[in-house]
């Protein structure tokens, strides 16, 4: 309404009537019979969910690619919601774009009979038809049409990039719509005002960013009497911002080429047994696969030992969990990601703040003689590595076993558990130990001269990097591509990259099917036999492992893991000439709020050492952030990149070395291009020992900074006052850390940190840090709870507060009470204060270098604001 109002179609009476008509019928007579849900999901997919609600349900808006909207009854809404974990519940209690409507229709066309719309003065693209239309037909049949009717923005903003329209500014209180614009093609979308912040400074801001952009604004309005000046010609700050030239990556390519290693770790002393161990899997009840397996372990161990179920509901296993009694540790056998994150949700759940290790076996080959690596094992070391970063406090490490535990193998886990060591990615052999190393892969001559030839299947073929591979492919010499999408030749952009493709002389085919499904994939390489495949098909499904779910893990999966299993069964054989899976550094480094995503990546490396062990050929790559529409550029931004210390790479660069890692027939090759100058420190300290042989990324020593000993001595002499004002001073400082702020003139202690530039990944390092400092323990979602400076700084003030009892008197009560009480009685609150201790007492750790979270997140946790109707 307000669009048409501002395009000269409707003057502002008739726009206010349009308003309040429609309000005032919706609170009348829709209020309280209805509501309406965002659903993070493609169109398609969101049809099937709904169908089996009959009338009930009805998609209300497509905003985008993978943003929906439906409404209905309030039974319904409440149904999908329950059924439904992505669905989210918008705040209204009607339907809208729904059956429901047509009971307004014609009292709404009586009261706006007597608008009067005009031809407008500036072109407006219609969300009801889905693209450009005349303003005079928007009379009241339209403004009725507009509220009963599905909302097309998706159509609207396809549209306009059909045209040419690149960039979008919404205006709006609050920008919910950017997400959906930028993903449905290669977009800038910037917001206007925002919450809290609704004056002009902001809509200047805005402006500013969209001057950035390209966009000529005239300022003249803004600074009357304002002149333009020239730059100076000297800098203010010594401060570098601006991006290396091209050329100079290139020629770089060797840099970014890295690989994983194993190096033999010192005997360790023996050690008898590693004290009480709790060993969570399956057990000889279920007769589970893994039994024998989880019970060799506990065998291992000794006899303090103690093996508890997993096989369980999250609140039932952290009940069992709860009522053992205290323990030295916590060793988990999972035998999937999935069971893994269920492990450790449950022992967060259950307050057992204990070192905990996951066991694994076949999930890494440290030589030729290891057995091929198992997919899922693999992939239980890739979500291992976000909980290093994710439950830093109480994280051991992982340890892979070998198949048979012989008497050799379980004295070195015993030591393992029992030593405090900086290894905590171990793999344990009949040769000894060995540490996890990341190293410079070495610049090896040629072994062949490989070219595209033939047809190329891409899948993920019409995505941001699948038509960077495409035309790669075609300008090498591939004579027909077979690009793979979900959509096919419906996906955005489709035809111009034919056109690209063709006219560097390939043919193309688009193909629209889910890369999952076996039968339908069988069909594809029956009709179109293939002579290299590249495996780009992806999904993200961001959170937290607390939050991770079957369901969520299975998304991502599906296109990632099962995807590159079916073309792997299917190509066997085949005598391809190259087959290449996607992966991503997400899964070698670990990345707070991407478990899934690591597992995944980390389940195609080894799906491709044992593709080659097997004879055929098998490539992984795993990314770091491509320039452009890559997943980390595109998801985190080139400004959390540089502080990362990381640089998006040239696609034409990443190709190139694509192509040398093809010629050298690598097997598994991580490519990334740091600055490991400008990675922080707490980063590199938090990789720890997988940068031992890599001697660019080992920095100069960490500053010694204060711990939780330190601040409560501080703390201790001061007022209430002058408490408070130390800790919003310390949570200023640490914020402009995270940051990567050289002090805090940059940060606004009353500005919220999401407008600060915070997303959940950064919060998670903030909350570790304040962790270490304080001794308190805090939930990862501490940074949305109080989202400033000065609250946070006044919530830790809150609890280390001197207010109540000091603790010399409460240790004066409890010695009275036991002194009070009976034998029995004295027994049961010994036995209760034991376990109290024993959570609570912080673990002597071989992990301090997990302490904060790292801003190697190049993947990030978006907090992405509730779609809403945009009608």
């Amino acid at each position: 309404i307000a669009a048409a109002c501002v395009a000269g179609v409707l003057s502002l009476e008739d726009a206010a009537r349009v308003v309040c008509v429609r309000s005032r019928l919706i609170a009348r007579r829709l209020a309280g019979r209805g509501g309406m849900v965002s659903l993070p999901l493609p169109l398609a997919e969101v049809e099937g969910l709904i169908a089996p609600f009959g009338d009930g349900l009805v998609v209300a808006a497509v905003n985008g690619p993978e943003s929906v909207v439906v409404s209905g009854t309030s039974e319904a809404v409440a149904a999908l919601v329950e059924r439904e974990p992505r669905a989210r519940r918008i705040a209204v209690d009607y339907a809208s774009h729904s059956p429901a409507v047509q009971d307004l229709r014609e009292e709404l066309l009586a009261a706006l009979g007597p608008i009067t719309p005009a031809v407008g003065t500036v072109p407006v693209h219609s969300s009801v038809a889905g693209g450009p239309i005349d303003g005079s037909i928007m009379d009241a049949e339209y403004w009725y049409t507009n509220l009963r009717e599905p909302v097309d923005f998706h159509g609207a903003v396809s549209g306009l990039v059909a045209g040419g329209f690149r960039l979008f500014l919404e205006m709006s209180p609050h920008p919910v719509l950017t997400t959906s614009i930028e993903e449905t093609a290669d977009t800038v979308a910037l917001g206007t005002l925002r919450r809290g912040e609704g004056t002009l400074d902001r809509v200047y801001r805005a402006l500013g960013e969209a001057f950035a952009h390209g966009v000529s604004v005239d300022w003249r309005p803004a600074y009357p009497g304002a002149r333009v000046v020239d730059l100076p010609t000297y800098a203010f700050q010594h401060q570098h911002f601006w991006v290396t030239s091209p050329r100079d990556r290139v020629s770089a390519t060797d840099r970014w080429r890295h690989r994983i290693d194993w190096s033999p770790l010192p005997e360790p002393p023996a050690a008898a047994e590693p004290g009480r161990w709790l060993v969570l899997g399956a057990t000889g009840a279920t007769g589970a696969p893994g039994t024998a397996w989880t019970e060799s372990i506990v065998r291992a161990l000794g006899e303090q030992a103690v093996q508890v179920s997993a096989e369980a509901p999250r609140a039932e296993l952290a009940g069992r969990l709860r009522a053992q009694p205290p323990a030295d540790g916590a060793l988990l056998t999972p035998g999937t990601p999935v069971e893994a994150a269920a492990m450790l949700q449950a022992l967060d759940d259950a307050g057992l703040a204990m070192p905990t290790w996951i066991a694994t076996r076949a999930a890494v080959a440290v030589g030729s003689a290891d057995p091929r690596p198992w997919a899922d094992q693999a992939g239980v070391w890739g979500l291992g590595r976000v909980a290093a970063w994710e439950y830093p406090t109480h994280w051991g490490g992982l340890v892979d076993l070998p198949a048979e535990l012989d008497e050799a193998a379980a004295a070195r886990l015993r030591s393992l558990l029992t030593e405090e060591k900086a290894e905590n990615q171990v793999a344990i052999r009949s040769t000894g130990l060995y540490g996890r190393r990341l190293v410079r892969a070495a610049p090896d001559a040629p072994a062949r001269a490989w070219t595209p030839e033939g047809t190329v299947l891409i899948t993920g073929g019409t995505g941001g990097l699948g038509a960077e591979v495409a035309r790669w492919a075609a300008g090498r010499g591939a004579d027909h591509l077979i690009l793979l999408s979900r959509r096919g030749p419906d996906a955005p952009g489709a035809e111009t990259l034919r056109e690209a493709c063709e006219q560097a002389g390939a043919r193309v085919t688009f193909v629209a099917a889910d890369v999952a499904d076996r039968e339908r994939m069988a069909a594809v390489f029956d009709e179109h036999p293939v002579t290299s495949v590249f495996h780009l098909a992806a999904s993200l499904d961001d959170g937290v492992l607390d939050t991770l779910t079957p369901d969520g893990f299975a998304t991502v999966a599906r296109a990632k893991v099962r995807g590159a299993q079916v073309l792997d069964e299917l190509t066997r054989g085949r005598g391809l000439s190259a087959f290449v899976l996607f992966s991503s550094i997400s899964g070698v480094f670990g990345v707070p709020g991407l478990g899934a995503y690591a597992a995944a990546n980390a389940m195609l490396d080894a799906l491709a050492v044992a593709r080659r062990a097997a004879g055929e050929q098998a490539l992984a790559v795993a990314w770091g952030a491509w320039a452009g529409e890559g997943l980390a550029t595109h998801v985190v931004g080139d400004e959390r990149l540089r502080r990362m210390g990381l640089t998006a790479m040239p696609a034409k660069a990443a190709l190139v070395a694509l192509e040398h890692a093809l010629n050298r027939e690598d097997t598994t090759v991580a490519v990334f291009d740091a600055d490991w100058n400008r990675v922080p420190a707490h980063t590199r300290d938090g990789l720890g020992t997988l940068l031992h042989e890599l001697p660019e990324a080992r920095g100069p020593a960490a500053v010694s900074r204060p711990d939780a000993a330190d601040l409560r001595t501080l703390l201790a002499g001061l007022d209430a006052v002058r408490r408070t004002a130390k800790l919003r001073d310390l949570v200023h400082a640490e914020v402009a850390d995270a940051l990567g702020h050289d002090d805090t003139v940059a940060v606004d202690p009353r500005r919220a940190f999401s407008e600060l530039g915070f997303d959940s990944l950064t919060s998670v390092r903030l909350r570790n840090r304040l962790t270490e400092l304080t001794g308190l323990s805090m939930p990862v979602t501490v940074v949305f709870d109080f989202p400033t400076v000065t609250e946070l700084g006044e919530h830790l003030a809150g609890r280390l507060g001197g207010d109540g009892p000091d603790a010399a008197e409460l240790l004066a009560r409890l010695e009275t009470l036991l002194d009070e009480a009976g034998p029995d009685e004295q027994g049961t609150l010994l036995s209760g204060m034991e376990a109290l201790l024993s959570r609570r007492r912080p673990p002597a750790l071989a992990t301090d270098h997990f302490a904060s979270a790292s801003d190697e997140e190049m993947f990030s946790f978006i907090d992405r604001d509730q779609a809403q109707d945009p009608a």
